[in-house]
């Protein structure tokens, strides 16, 4: 599948052509837009192209009811051969980050590096499984308390005070941060309606079921990054497989932080992703 993308390059006078790129690959419900604002930072500090990806059902990119792990890295793959990218820096978030790293075992050779934010190794237990599929409820259900004939602005605002307000009182962290970024919502303008830029039957169908499940095998031996967020519904620190299968990785946590550390901390996913390119 050809996925839709955005590059980022750095001012030419911190490029280094000989480097390989970066690939950003964001989280279930997301797009390429949530790495919009720190994509330049890091290309500029790194001196890296930084190619962001929509995945397929998500985004600009097209849809389709094959959706599981392994059309994932399939579609990855594709994408680097396409672009005669023969090794890149990974970063992925969440679902992103599951793709990363089994493409990782998968294609060693092609990674230089790999970052992962806030994800296992093992398959989504039931209260992360729970987690996603409420938020993906709430996210339909916001659609109707848009405003007939809002712009885009009036529309996502509308949206992001209804999802707050129906956040779970367990969920509050996301009630008194910032978190929601109207650049980054992504929704668009359908006819007199708003629509959402993701395939939500799909991506609920591949969560509630066994499609997104995945038997790891092999190893990495790269250096990676399993960056998380200690108040996560994600287990990173327990996950005594990552060293199994990546025994180069270093755990880094983030106090008061869940799941989305790039955008409930963006200065502290900044400092910890540069160090970990340049070092």
């Amino acid at each position: 599948m050809k996925l839709a993308y955005e590059v980022i390059l750095p001012p030419e006078a911190a490029q280094k052509k000989s480097l390989s790129p970066i690939i950003f690959l964001h989280g279930r419900l997301d797009s390429k837009k949530t790495w919009k604002k720190m994509a330049p930072v890091i290309a500029k500090k790194t001196g890296r192209e930084v190619y962001l990806i929509d995945a397929r059902n998500h985004g600009d990119s097209p849809w389709s009811d094959e959706m599981n792990i392994d059309v994932l890295v399939s579609d990855l793959e594709e994408f680097m051969d396409d672009l005669d990218i023969d090794k890149a820096i990974l970063v992925g978030h969440s679902l992103g980050g599951r793709t990363a790293l089994t493409f990782a075992l998968k294609k060693p050779e092609a990674v230089e590096k790999l970052i992962v934010e806030d994800m296992v190794t093992q398959n989504y237990n039931a209260i992360a499984k729970r987690t996603i599929q409420q938020l993906i409820v709430l996210l339909r259900a916001s659609l109707s308390v848009i405003p007939p004939k809002a712009d885009e602005i009036a529309a996502k605002k509308a949206v992001v005070k209804f999802i707050k307000e129906k956040l779970p009182p367990a969920q509050t962290q996301l009630k008194e941060r910032g978190l929601f970024d109207l650049d980054t919502i992504p929704l668009k303008k359908q006819g007199d309606s708003y629509a959402w830029k993701a395939n939500l039957d799909v991506l609920e169908d591949m969560l509630m079921s066994d499609k997104g499940d995945v038997q790891l095998s092999g190893t990495y031996k790269g250096d990676a990054l399993f960056l998380y967020g200690k108040e996560s519904f994600f287990d990173v620190k327990g996950d005594e497989d990552i060293h199994k299968f990546f025994p180069c990785a270093t755990k880094i946590g983030v106090e008061k932080c869940g799941h989305l550390i790039h955008q409930d901390f963006p200065d502290e996913f900044l400092k910890q992703a540069i160090n970990f390119i340049l070092i």
